[in-house]
């Protein structure tokens, strides 16, 4: 895409932070501000790199940089090596945010909600989880969410997991997890960015207002898209920034925390130092314009059909989850 000289020259013109500025601001589940939720995670799901000896490096790299939230999942079976990531790099529990996800493709009854988290925070050597989110709702019916999440209520009454949220739900789902428990979910997890559609936007701001904290994956547009491309390139540039610093920076800018993954010390080094943009209607605009929409970027298959999916974009699946 082309972008007129005058305007390229008037984003250049615009104050450019430094990764001395302060992080976005942490996200507080529950009203409980003595442990929030970092805004700034490494997500541990979908790539070549997150299991094995690659992870345990990358991680250990994440926490060295300063990085404390660690999202995974029971599905990545990848615990032990965050476990080990987590040991040698010798932070202490109480500054480290630790995420995982129920297996609801294998987990579907209250009891066995229960032990699978007990059996997640001995796999991650810890003794609790800070939140633990059903993580979708593919394989499962209504009536079984709700049994999980009265799993995942019992293991928190265990003190094994400190908040409780879902993954990949719509707000109907939502609705009726609370009309039968009582319990609103702390977090709800989802791919979000600037070409998500009108419906996830609308899913964010109504859970926020809800008090439902929102962290976002595939912040970057999927593995396999052009987000990075000429147009997103061009924007970042004029603002001195990498493209996936400015993509992040749009979700965190909407509230939301991100938890992009990364292998090597200079993407971890640069997803942790985000400048505090404050982008401008028009650049807002063009982010979310056809001008920079991929013209292929993977859509993965673990959001509901209302949702992400009806954006107009031509997008390869993957069977991935986030």
């Amino acid at each position: 895409m082309w972008l007129p000289p005058l305007f390229l020259s008037l984003l250049s013109s615009l104050p450019v932070a430094t990764s001395a500025d302060a992080p976005p601001p942490p996200l507080i589940l529950d009203g409980d501000a003595s442990k929030p939720m970092p805004a700034l995670g490494f997500g541990t799901c979908c790539r070549k790199s997150a299991h094995g000896a690659p992870l345990v490096r990358s991680a250990k790299a994440f926490l060295a940089e300063g990085g404390r939230l660690i999202d995974t999942a029971q599905m990545y079976a990848n615990h032990a090596e965050i476990a080990r990531a987590v040991r040698e790099a010798g932070v202490p529990r109480g500054e480290l945010w630790l995420t995982s996800k129920v297996n609801t493709k294998e987990v579907r009854t209250r009891e066995a909600t229960r032990r699978s988290v007990h059996q997640s925070a001995r796999e991650l050597g810890v003794e609790y989880i800070d939140l633990m989110l059903i993580h979708g709702m593919w394989t499962i019916s209504e009536e079984e969410a709700v049994e999980v999440w009265r799993g995942l209520l019992d293991a928190k009454k265990d003190g094994v997991v400190r908040h409780v949220g879902v993954s990949n739900f719509e707000k109907r789902h939502i609705q009726r997890l609370v009309a039968d428990t009582g319990v609103r979910p702390s977090a709800l997890q989802l791919e979000y960015h600037p070409w998500s559609g009108s419906e996830v936007d609308e899913l964010v701001a109504w859970c926020q207002q809800q008090g439902i904290a929102v962290t976002a994956y595939g912040s970057l547009g999927g593995s396999a898209n052009g987000a990075r491309g000429e147009a997103v390139a061009r924007l970042a540039a004029a603002r001195h920034v990498t493209a996936a610093q400015l993509l992040l920076r749009w979700g965190t800018s909407r509230g939301v925390a991100v938890i992009p993954g990364a292998t090597s010390v200079e993407h971890i080094r640069a997803n942790l130092n985000l400048p505090p943009l404050r982008l401008s209607e028009e650049e807002l605009r063009i982010l979310r314009s056809q001008e920079t929409r991929p013209a292929k970027f993977t859509s993965w298959l673990n959001l509901p059909s209302e949702l992400g999916q009806r954006a107009h974009h031509k997008g390869s699946r993957r069977r991935l989850v986030g």
